[in-house]
């Protein structure tokens, strides 16, 4: 019973302290909540399991420095927060320098997420771990656009995870592009989505951007977009405070919101089930969206076009609070790690290790995880051997869904196809131990 007060106590004062306007009407009731939960480790350990350490650690050490104090003899917030400091500062300068000789050439930048909300909702320097500037220009500007990376001193390292030609017909996106001193990643899109290749959707972005303010030829998307994009990228498993908070903040932080346009925007792509799914799990991390009109219009049109089984699924998902905030898990993102490392290794022997190790990721499943993925939580001894039969199958599942069916089938053949041919001595592969660069590898670990 105690653990479970904890449970609400933790759930009410992480929403409150992720608001992108701190309302100090709660300072009371947050400041009687922390003091209340008995398990601080518990605390700390959904703090970082939901990945919002940056700004829970600035507003409670601004507000609350009496706790904070407590919080930091038990955990290395300080340590990590210089860290992404460090690196915010690194990153803002590569902006600068990259829109100011993109502005030369009469080529518009548009940044997504991160460093626009930054800027334009929190408006707070940094406000979570931000692991690369994912940006957004026009297609006609790509070639361009590849021209200043390199003259900023950034590489490509690889050229498509599942192919070896960018064609820009077939994806929206370039490959990532490292600094050369591996403190910055940038991820060039042109669409927000594949999805988006045979709509008008980008022409609306484009014709409702708005300028970042201090920022010279940097823009953000309309807030409807935003949360347009924020919703058809969040990850079932990958939901938690650090993704909804930032859904929750456009809604009610920059309203009025315009419903007609909203919902020409997910009728243009149909993005239903996406929508829904990522407004019924917001919601369930922060109540108040449900006192706000366009919440609740725009789930209602959308409920209309939803499967049974998705409702099934998200009720499994949010029916107990306990496994709503221990529920977000980065484990899926390791074998997509491993997949980028594969590609980059040129050892076979480094290459076989990685293979190997992305079938330990996939069936030998740590139980912490397998129950965030499955849903799970309970001791039956015969229900836990079920789920880590089913477990795999949710995993490539969501691989597929991400990724495309055939990208997936065709990467695990030709992985398959170059572990054997190694075997076989077919293959032209070093077979000397091959020196990573630390840095690189140590940035991927990071990379969420």
């Amino acid at each position: 019973m105690k653990e479970n007060n904890d449970y609400s106590k933790i759930s009410f004062v992480l929403e409150k302290l992720s608001y992108a306007e701190f309302d100090f009407n709660d300072f009371n009731r947050i400041e009687d909540s922390m003091q209340k939960i008995k398990n601080m480790k518990l605390f700390i350990e959904i703090i970082e399991r939901n990945s919002i350490q940056v700004l829970v650690y600035n507003r409670i050490k601004n507000y609350f420095p009496k706790i904070f104090n407590s919080l930091i003899k038990i955990c290395n917030w300080n340590y990590q927060f210089a860290k992404y400091e460090s690196r915010f500062l690194i990153q803002n300068t590569f902006i600068f320098n990259i829109a100011k000789e993109s502005s030369k050439l009469g080529i518009k930048i548009v940044f997504l997420k991160g460093f626009c909300f930054s800027q334009c909702l929190y408006r707070e320097k940094f406000y979570k771990k931000m692991n690369d500037i994912d940006l957004l220009i026009e297609e006609r500007d790509i070639h361009e656009f590849k021209n200043i990376l390199k003259n900023n001193k950034f590489s490509c390292l690889f050229n498509n995870l599942f192919s070896k030609k960018s064609n820009t017909s077939k994806t929206h996106h370039l490959p990532p592009y490292i600094s050369e001193d591996k403190s910055c990643v940038i991820s060039v899109h042109w669409q927000l989505s594949r999805n988006f290749q045979k709509n008008n959707v980008i022409n609306f972005i484009w014709d409702d951007i708005v300028p970042i303010p201090n920022f010279q030829n940097c823009y953000r998307m309309s807030w409807e977009c935003n949360v347009l994009h924020l919703c058809i990228h969040l990850s079932l498993y990958k939901a938690g405070f650090k993704e909804l908070a930032d859904i929750f903040n456009i809604i009610k932080f920059c309203s009025p919101l315009d419903t007609k346009k909203f919902k020409k925007l997910i009728i243009e792509i149909s993005a239903y089930e996406k929508i829904y799914r990522a407004f019924v799990l917001t919601s369930n991390f922060f109540p108040e969206l449900n006192q706000i009109q366009f919440f609740l219009e725009i789930t209602n049109f959308c409920y209309n076009f939803i499967p049974k089984k998705l409702i099934l699924q998200l009720e499994n998902r949010t029916r107990s609070l306990e496994f709503l905030l221990i529920s977000r898990t980065t484990y899926i993102t390791k074998l997509e790690k491993s997949f980028l490392l594969f590609k980059l290794s040129k050892s076979y022997n480094n290459k076989f290790k990685i293979w190997l190790k992305m079938w330990k990721i996939l069936f030998m499943i740590p139980d912490s995880e397998q129950k965030c993925i499955s849903g799970y939580i309970g001791n039956n001894i015969f229900v836990k051997y079920y789920y880590k039969f089913v477990t795999p199958i949710k995993i490539i599942r969501a691989l597929c869904s991400e990724h495309g069916i055939k990208n997936i089938f065709f990467f695990t053949m030709s992985n398959a196809f170059i572990i054997v041919s190694g075997l076989l001595k077919l293959s032209f592969f070093s077979f000397e131990k091959e020196k990573y660069d630390i840095n690189l590898i140590n940035l991927y670990k990071e990379m969420e």
